[in-house]
Parts: C-alpha cells; structure tokens; sequence
C-alpha cells in the first residue's frame, strides 16, 4: 500500500498529461482495429501500414492497448493510471526478488522496489503514452521468475503460471525473447529435486515455445524485430548512453551520487565478506542471481551490438540490478546486526554501512532527476502541442474538403494549409512541423533529450482514429522542423508549469 502511495505521489504529475508519444496514434488506430478483427494480431506486423520504418510482431502489446481502447476509448487519464498500476507490480515484483536473498525481507524489498520505481530513467517511459511496452514487458519476465522460484516447492500452478509469463512477455516487446531462457536458468535447480521430470518438460516447453516466435517473426517480418533506415551509432557514444541512462538519463547529472552510493554498497559488501556474517540465501536464490546476471550480461551486449540505442532501452535492466541492490541493502543491514556486539574498527564500519547506505540513497532520491522533485514538464508541453495541431489540421482538414478547394489555418507560430484533392482525401502541410520540444533551463538533470511530438504518420494515423478515414487519405507533408517549442509557440489555448 506505502509503495503504491508513493509512487502515485510521485508520479501523480502523469495523470493529468494528454496523449504523450509520437506513435500513440498509430498504436491506438492498430488496437482499435483489433477490437474489429482479432486476426490483426498475428497477421499484421506492429503498425503496418502506420508506421513503414517499424519491423516488430508485438501481438500481446497490441491486445493490451485494445482492451485500454475498449475501457477508455480516448481519455488518456486511463491510460497513464494503468501505467502507474504496471509500475507499482513491477516494483513490487522486484521487491519480493530481492527479499528472497534472506533474512531483513522489508528493508531488501523496499531498497528494490524504491530503486526500480523512482530512478530517473524511468521519465523515458511513464510519463509517455505509448510506453507501455517496457514496464508490461519488465513485469512479465519479473512475474515469471517469481513464479518459478520461491522456499515453497513448486507446484504445477506456479509452474504453468511461470511458462506462461515467459512466453507471454516477447509478444510485448523484443527485449523480453529473453524471458524463456531466464525461464529455464530459474527451473535450472528443480532439476535435482523431485520435481526435476516437470521441470524438464517445463523447460522444453519454454525451448520450444521460444524457437516458433522467433520462426514466425522471421516468416513475418523478414527479421527478429528492427527499426528501418536508421543511422548507427558508434560503439563508444553507445557506451555512453547506456552507462547516463543508468546513472542519470542526462549526462551524468547524478553520477557523483550514484557512484558514491555504489562505491559504498561494494566497501559495505567487503566488509560482509570478511566478517562471515552474511546471511543465507533462501531457496530459489541462486536461480534468481543467476538469471538476474544473465539479463544484464545479455541485454548490455545486445544494446551495445545494435545500431540505434535510446536510453529507454536500458528501462529493462533496472529490475536486475534493483534486485541485486535490495538484496545487498538487506545482507548488509543483516551482517551490521550480527556484528553489533565487539570492539574493533571493523566491527564499527560494519554497523555503520547501512547508515551509510540508506542516507546516500535518500540524497540521491531528493536531487534533481527523480520524479519526486522533478515532474518533466516536456512530456506534458509535447502532448499540449500535439493536441492544439492536431485540432487546427482537422478544422482546416474539414474546411478543405467541405469547399473542395484550399484552407489555411494557424495554432500559434504553426501554419497548417490543406488541399482537397478528392471528396474524402486531402494534402496537409504544417509549416513549421513541430518535431521536438525544448527543454526547460532547469534543473540540470532531470532533463529528457529527443521529446518527439509528431510526426507525419502520427497525424495520418490520428485522422483514422478520429475520423475512421483509411491511411493515405490523408496526405501529411511536414515544413521545416522546429525544434525549440516554446510555450509561446502554442498560442493562448495551452500553458505548462515548469517553462
């Protein structure tokens, strides 16, 4: 319950925000149309025909964002609520990881659960509409490995519950193709023990289940899932973004901080190592690090192997090591306990590392990038802008075509025209297209880089939800990009605290 409070405090920002997210659209009209026809789902590549320059087959995503459509329709308050409600599982789940290391469980999960649910790499994904994609993912696998580890033996429920999430989580999104191998690597133990006959045919199912999704995305899209016509990025500028991502989404505003915290969870960990007070891992430990290191090694080589990388990429490896940090706050606080009694300078650095710890992490939590303090007020001006232009290409959109000839229209310094070229097509032209917002001065970190507002497609897709017109009839030409969007540029009809 404090966890939930807590995020919705932190978070609470998020739910009065528009649609944020220049492919919202195109994901709502493809959901939309899988509510008419299921077969959508495993005929239709993600976004075809919304959105040429995505090669994805995320059936599960597009059935999640459907039944959003069918609760909500195009009231985005739903939608960024259920978000909160996925992040708050997905904290929760890493929590219940992390307190299976042993004893101090509170302290282990709320260490895991806080790290995962405020880290300001998450403003890469909750504030933004059609982002669902990671946390649904992120607790999905987190769901499978909870289900299949654990001191209780395993019972078919959770066995088939745990198969279940593992093959779920890569129709969500790509990354989570991982999911059935951390599968077999948590089962890994069962093996020995009684029940090693079901773990087997487990594992088999989740071998088997893994190897049809990646043939059939290969006989759907010609590939595993990619993005088309991107430019690479070099390794070392990867490099970069993956480790700001991970210590501070915005060049490395936090990483004193944060490499404080983590230089004093290591000396703290030394200690415990030496002094042969660390706790006993509970059953289904060992399965749980072993799996967790296996995401983190695999998904860092495939972020770094491929040729584009968004910060939000590395969203995922957040649950692992907010794992590894939960249960590493909860061996110290058990080791600094059991050492309370003995002089000694050791003993002495050994009670106070927890102190340490927990006050490194409190400062970290207060400084600028985390939501509790920051609330990104780009995500919400994004979402503002996209609103006033889309409202003024549909006012001159439907003037074109009631004259059948030329409208001009205008939403602050943004010049929408349209041409009728047939009784139910158009040409648009927004001129200047509002590509990117501009960040606010302050504070130094916390910031977001690349706030996409929209896009040509997204304008097409949003006349197709709106309007039930086919992709197409609605030809969008973009003007010169703008990439400074102030508030001013909205005109009156939209304001946003923070700029």
């Amino acid at each position: 319950m404090l966890l939930g409070l807590l995020i919705l405090f932190a978070w609470r920002a998020t739910l009065s925000m528009p649609f944020t997210g220049v492919d919202i659209w195109p994901i709502l009209a493809q959901a939309k149309a899988a509510l008419a026809d299921p077969s959508v789902l495993f005929t239709q590549r993600y976004l075809e025909g919304l959105w040429e320059g995505a090669r994805f087959w995320r059936p599960g995503l597009t059935a999640y964002t459907a039944l959003q459509w069918a609760l909500f329709g195009d009231q985005p308050l739903g939608y960024h609520a259920m978000r909160l409600g996925l992040l708050g599982l997905a904290a929760a789940l890493a929590g219940v990881l992390a307190a299976r290391h042993g004893a101090a469980p509170r302290l282990a999960f709320a260490v895991a659960a806080l790290v995962y649910a405020l880290h300001p790499l998450q403003a890469e994904t909750i504030p933004v509409t059609s982002r669902d994609a990671d946390t649904l993912a992120t607790a999905l696998v987190l769901g499978a490995l909870v289900a299949l580890t654990g001191r209780e033996p395993l019972r078919p429920g959770r066995l088939a519950a745990g198969v279940l999430l593992a093959l779920l989580a890569p129709t969500v999104k790509e990354p989570a193709l991982l999911a059935p191998i951390l599968a077999i690597l948590a089962l890994a133990p069962w093996r020995l023990r009684p029940g090693r006959r079901a773990a087997l045919v487990a594992s088999g199912i989740l071998g088997a289940g893994l190897a049809a999704q990646l043939l059939y995305r290969i006989a759907l899209l010609g590939t595993i899932g990619r993005y088309e016509s991107e430019e690479p990025m070099p390794l070392g500028e990867t490099i970069r973004e993956l480790a700001a991502g991970l210590l501070d989404h915005q060049r490395w505003g936090l990483a004193p901080w944060a490499g404080a915290l983590l230089a004093a969870a290591l000396v703290a960990w030394l200690f415990v190592r030496r002094s042969g007070s660390a706790p006993a891992a509970a059953p289904g430990w060992p399965a749980v690090r072993r799996a967790c290191l296996f995401w983190i090694v695999a998904a860092a080589a495939s972020f770094l192997s491929a040729p584009v990388f968004r910060l939000r990429y590395g969203e995922g490896l957040l649950a692992p090591l907010a794992v590894f940090a939960g249960a590493g706050a909860g061996a110290t606080w058990i080791a600094a306990r059991t050492a309370a009694a003995g002089p000694g300078p050791r003993r002495t650095a050994l009670r106070s590392a927890p102190l340490v710890l927990l006050g490194l992490g409190l400062l970290l939590a207060l400084l600028p990038g985390t939501p509790l303090v920051w609330h990104y007020p780009q995500w919400e001006l994004a979402g503002r802008t996209a609103e006033v232009v889309l409202k003024a290409a549909e006012d001159t959109v439907a003037r074109a075509l009631a004259s059948g000839g030329r409208a001009d229209g205008a939403a602050g310094r943004f010049q929408v025209a349209a041409e009728a070229v047939a009784p139910r097509s158009a040409r648009v032209l927004i001129d200047p297209f509002p590509f990117q917002p501009a960040e606010p001065e302050q504070p130094l970190s916390g910031r977001t880089a690349n706030v996409a507002i929209l896009a040509p497609y997204a304008v097409q897709s949003w006349f197709q939800l709106e309007r039930g017109w086919p992709v197409g009839t609605i030809e969008v030409f973009g003007g010169t990009p703008l990439l400074g969007v102030k508030p001013q540029d909205l005109g009156p009809e939209a304001t946003v605290r923070g700029y």
